[in-house]
């Protein structure tokens, strides 16, 4: 049940690559910075803080759609290539003006984060977490197909095949490839936190750049 919890976690986190990658087209080696991000924040706000858990988690989700934004309306215009290139300049500056401080690092044990309880559920049963991540997976995942039914998904179709044909119909392109980033930095952000709480921690090492770019082998 712990290594499957685990893995539903990832499942969340991975649902950010189908939204950015998948429906918006395009390719961000960031997402997984963005991730550590919501895991820090929420582990901050959770240990250091005295937040609840759910809260927290929610907090961190919600910091990182600005930082996802203001990557992407830094970078967006160059596209393609160019917007990958910019968003590993996004991880690496992150990595060690941010991540490597030794509030955040500890000596490479990173900062506790513990599950939550609500509802009168003690979650740290693994039965009862599995569960929590069962549905937090499920809702997600229905969110990213409404998306794609949606016309903003309509739009992203049209995107995708045509910048330029798209462009020509009336169709804001930066502003919609803006709601995409910001979604999708959200769900990176609650994913990574999920992730955080599965170990009990969250720890520099899990938010490594290059495991990112796994991460998005894994998905494609």
């Amino acid at each position: 049940l712990g290594v499957v919890s685990q893995g539903l976690a990832l499942g969340v986190l991975f649902l950010t690559f189908t939204v950015l990658t998948g429906e918006g087209g395009m390719l961000s080696l960031a997402q997984i910075t963005l991730a550590g991000l919501g895991a820090f924040t929420a582990a901050k706000l959770a240990t250091n803080s005295g937040w609840p858990v759910w809260a927290a988690l929610l907090a961190g989700a919600l910091v990182c759609i600005p930082i996802g934004l203001i990557v992407a309306a830094l970078s967006l215009r160059l596209g393609g290539l160019y917007l990958a290139l910019a968003t590993i300049a996004f991880s690496q500056l992150v990595k060690y003006l941010v991540f490597a401080r030794s509030d955040f690092d500890n000596f490479s044990e990173g900062v506790e984060i513990f599950r939550p309880k609500m509802f009168g559920i003690d979650f740290n049963d693994r039965t009862n977490f599995y569960v929590l991540l069962a549905v937090a997976f499920c809702v997600i995942a229905l969110l990213v197909i409404n998306l794609r039914r949606s016309t903003t998904g309509l739009v992203l179709t049209a995107m995708r095949s045509s910048e330029a044909a798209a462009a020509t119909i009336g169709i804001n392109v930066v502003r919609s490839k803006l709601i995409v980033f910001g979604l999708s930095s959200f769900i990176a952000g609650l994913g990574g936190g999920l992730y955080a709480v599965s170990f009990g921690r969250a720890t520099v090492n899990s938010f490594d750049m290059l495991v990112g770019i796994v991460w998005l082998a894994i998905v494609v």
